[in-house]
């Protein structure tokens, strides 16, 4: 998969991988900030509905949804900024995370009545954070020192 980005002009790869960086913040921030919490209320019972219909276990309630939903919300922020400078350690990239979490937390506390902001969130935007720099890692590898 990753042989194909080694034939790719670095300065063309770092661009693209920039302009995804971009489009993913943006909506990360529309979704973060959205006054109301009932978009991503709706959202989690939706995944959460189709988990039922499929077979999956009574369980994993509309909080683990919640709760995976924002690991998964972090891995491309920590994926896409780790290729673009490479250099930074895993555990820079997973402070990255938790600061950009806490910050979105306190912001929705501060600013945004309709949203309720808590530590879980936190905990599980880290996590998203270090699971994006890990899965980044083989295609470090993969790239031309050069290429980023």
């Amino acid at each position: 998969m990753t042989e194909g980005l080694t034939s790719v002009s670095p300065t063309l790869l770092r661009r693209l991988i920039a302009a995804t960086l971009v489009g993913y913040l943006l909506a990360l921030a529309l979704t973060v900030f959205w006054p109301s919490s009932a978009a991503p209320a709706s959202g989690v019972r939706w995944v959460h509905a189709r988990l039922m219909e499929v077979g999956v276990s009574d369980a994993f309630t509309p909080s683990m949804v919640q709760f995976v939903s924002n690991i998964v919300l972090f891995v491309p922020l920590t994926f896409l900024a780790s290729l673009l400078w490479q250099r930074r350690s895993w555990l820079v990239w997973t402070l990255v995370g938790f600061a950009g979490s806490l910050f979105i937390e306190i912001t929705q506390m501060l600013l945004l009545s309709g949203r309720s902001p808590t530590v879980r969130d936190v905990v599980a935007n880290t996590l998203g954070a270090l699971v994006g720099v890990l899965l980044a890692r083989p295609i470090h590898s993969r790239l031309r020192p050069t290429a980023l």
